[in-house]
């Protein structure tokens, strides 16, 4: 799909009602940028608070009355930071809060999470694709930095082959 039938396609859902946050999963950009496509194109962009169904949903996809316990024990923010992380390394990240922290919860080691040996971490089957639910699980990091390495050698082995052959 060319650039301008993607914006087109953008602005079109946006025009429909889909937020900004939504459409960027979806086509792998942010909200920011799904804002400057409508804007651009003349639509005009206001800011939305929406309530999600019979529940009380917030725009990130978490129960109204879940968020203050998120806050707290501080899985908003690590949320945020890691999400951020990702779309810095050109890592697509498609889960909202609520799936991330479903994933967290199920597996028991919120609060031993970290980058330190012992500790845990988020880490993608493979160290490959995206961030999302099925392509995640929670692993010790010394065995994300394993996989890592183990990546990254491959890829080596690959181009040194390649080269070989030229």
């Amino acid at each position: 799909m060319d650039r301008a039938a993607r914006n087109a396609e953008i602005v079109g859902l946006y025009s429909a009602g889909e937020s900004a946050a939504a459409i960027g999963r979806r086509f792998d950009l942010t909200r920011q940028a799904i804002l400057k496509i409508a804007v651009q194109a003349g639509v005009f962009v206001q800011r939305r608070r929406t309530v999600y169904g019979a529940f009380d949903w917030d725009a990130e996809g978490v129960p109204v009355e879940l968020r203050p316990l998120l806050e707290r024990n501080g899985a908003v923010k690590a949320f945020r930071i890691q999400r951020n992380n990702a779309i810095k390394r050109n890592v697509p990240w498609r889960m909202t809060l609520a799936e991330w922290w479903a994933i967290w919860e199920t597996s028991g080691k919120f609060e031993q999470r970290g980058r330190e040996v012992g500790k845990y971490v988020m880490g993608r089957h493979g160290d490959a694709g995206p961030y999302a639910v099925g392509n995640v699980s929670i692993i010790l990091a010394s065995q994300n930095c394993s996989d890592g390495h183990q990546v990254r050698r491959r890829r080596k082995a690959r181009w040194d082959h390649i080269l070989k052959a030229a």
